[in-house]
Protein backbone atom coordinates (compact mmCIF):
# COMPACT_ATOMS: atom_id res chain seq x y z
CA UNK A 1 0.00 0.00 0.00
CA UNK A 2 2.85 2.00 0.76
CA UNK A 3 4.52 1.57 -3.16
CA UNK A 4 1.43 2.36 -4.41
CA UNK A 5 0.94 5.73 -2.57
CA UNK A 6 4.06 6.70 -3.38
CA UNK A 7 4.06 6.08 -7.03
CA UNK A 8 0.93 7.78 -6.72
CA UNK A 9 2.75 10.94 -5.42
CA UNK A 10 5.87 10.27 -7.22
CA UNK A 11 3.62 10.95 -10.38
CA UNK A 12 1.68 13.57 -9.32
CA UNK A 13 4.89 15.53 -8.55
CA UNK A 14 5.89 14.71 -11.93
CA UNK A 15 3.00 16.01 -13.63
CA UNK A 16 2.45 19.30 -11.39
CA UNK A 17 5.30 20.89 -10.04
CA UNK A 18 5.18 21.20 -6.28
CA UNK A 19 7.84 24.04 -5.07
CA UNK A 20 7.24 23.43 -1.33
CA UNK A 21 5.49 21.28 1.10
CA UNK A 22 3.45 22.41 4.25
CA UNK A 23 4.80 20.28 6.91
CA UNK A 24 4.19 20.70 11.21
CA UNK A 25 7.47 22.64 12.62
CA UNK A 26 5.57 22.53 15.99
CA UNK A 27 4.18 20.05 18.61
CA UNK A 28 0.56 21.67 17.60
CA UNK A 29 0.54 20.52 13.98
CA UNK A 30 0.25 23.49 12.82
CA UNK A 31 2.18 24.74 9.67
CA UNK A 32 2.38 28.25 7.38
CA UNK A 33 3.70 28.64 4.91
CA UNK A 34 3.55 32.40 2.90
CA UNK A 35 3.75 31.93 -0.34
CA UNK A 36 5.09 34.71 -2.73
CA UNK A 37 3.41 37.68 -0.73
CA UNK A 38 0.20 36.42 -2.23
CA UNK A 39 -1.52 33.38 0.04
CA UNK A 40 -0.81 32.07 2.82
CA UNK A 41 -1.85 28.51 3.51
CA UNK A 42 -2.20 26.88 7.19
CA UNK A 43 -2.25 23.29 7.99
CA UNK A 44 -3.65 22.21 11.15
CA UNK A 45 -5.18 18.57 12.42
CA UNK A 46 -8.54 18.09 10.04
CA UNK A 47 -8.68 21.34 8.20
CA UNK A 48 -6.42 24.05 6.21
CA UNK A 49 -6.90 27.46 5.97
CA UNK A 50 -6.86 29.39 2.91
CA UNK A 51 -5.92 33.46 3.04
CA UNK A 52 -5.99 35.77 0.44
CA UNK A 53 -3.12 38.48 0.44
CA UNK A 54 -4.03 42.03 1.47
CA UNK A 55 -4.18 43.50 -1.81
CA UNK A 56 -5.55 40.54 -4.26
CA UNK A 57 -8.09 38.06 -3.73
CA UNK A 58 -7.79 34.18 -4.62
CA UNK A 59 -9.32 31.45 -6.02
CA UNK A 60 -7.96 27.85 -4.34
CA UNK A 61 -9.07 24.45 -5.32
CA UNK A 62 -8.07 21.17 -2.98
CA UNK A 63 -7.66 18.26 -5.37
CA UNK A 64 -7.24 14.38 -3.27
CA UNK A 65 -3.91 12.43 -4.39
CA UNK A 66 -6.07 10.64 -7.03
CA UNK A 67 -6.72 14.16 -9.10
CA UNK A 68 -10.35 14.98 -8.03
CA UNK A 69 -11.46 18.28 -7.14
CA UNK A 70 -12.38 17.76 -3.81
CA UNK A 71 -13.38 21.62 -2.83
CA UNK A 72 -12.72 24.97 -4.16
CA UNK A 73 -12.92 28.33 -2.88
CA UNK A 74 -13.01 32.35 -3.73
CA UNK A 75 -10.98 34.09 -0.97
CA UNK A 76 -11.64 37.95 -1.03
CA UNK A 77 -8.25 39.94 -0.45
CA UNK A 78 -7.43 39.95 3.46
CA UNK A 79 -9.62 37.10 4.21
CA UNK A 80 -9.76 33.75 5.40
CA UNK A 81 -11.30 30.83 4.83
CA UNK A 82 -11.15 27.24 7.04
CA UNK A 83 -11.60 23.67 5.06
CA UNK A 84 -12.49 20.56 6.80
CA UNK A 85 -10.90 17.56 5.33
CA UNK A 86 -10.44 14.11 6.35
CA UNK A 87 -6.58 12.37 7.05
CA UNK A 88 -5.04 12.10 3.78
CA UNK A 89 -2.89 14.05 0.80
CA UNK A 90 -4.30 16.93 -0.52
CA UNK A 91 -2.62 19.31 -3.66
CA UNK A 92 -3.85 22.76 -2.85
CA UNK A 93 -3.59 24.71 -6.06
CA UNK A 94 -3.89 28.79 -6.29
CA UNK A 95 -3.38 31.09 -9.78
CA UNK A 96 0.54 31.79 -8.71
CA UNK A 97 0.95 28.34 -7.00
CA UNK A 98 0.29 24.57 -6.21
CA UNK A 99 1.12 22.89 -2.90
CA UNK A 100 1.15 18.89 -1.35
CA UNK A 101 -0.41 18.86 2.26
CA UNK A 102 -0.76 16.25 4.47
CA UNK A 103 -3.75 16.55 6.96
CA UNK A 104 -3.78 14.28 9.84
Amino acid sequence: MKSLILSILTLIVSVAPVAAFATSSRQSDIATEKIAETAELNVGRGSVELIAAPQRSAHFVIFSITGQAVKSANVDAGERVSIDLPAGYYIVKCADWSRRILIK
